[in-house]
């Protein structure tokens, strides 16, 4: 039986671990979430800058 202590121990760390990471995931900021939005936002309209075939780089890029 003292062979499965160890097992039991990981057992129990990993059970803690998942219990720890659930309560920071609840407890995420709205101000996170807004900001990481707006930098999606941003990647998207880079992503059709360079994209896009026809593109005039000057015009695109006051809009940013």
């Amino acid at each position: 039986m003292p062979v499965f202590y160890p097992f039991a121990i990981l057992a129990l760390f990993l059970i803690f671990a998942t219990m720890v990471r659930k309560s920071e995931a609840s407890a995420a900021d709205p101000r996170q979430d807004m900001e990481i939005a707006q930098l999606r936002e941003r990647v998207e309209a880079l992503e059709k800058l360079l994209v896009d075939e026809d593109i005039v780089l000057k015009g695109k890029f006051r809009d940013l």
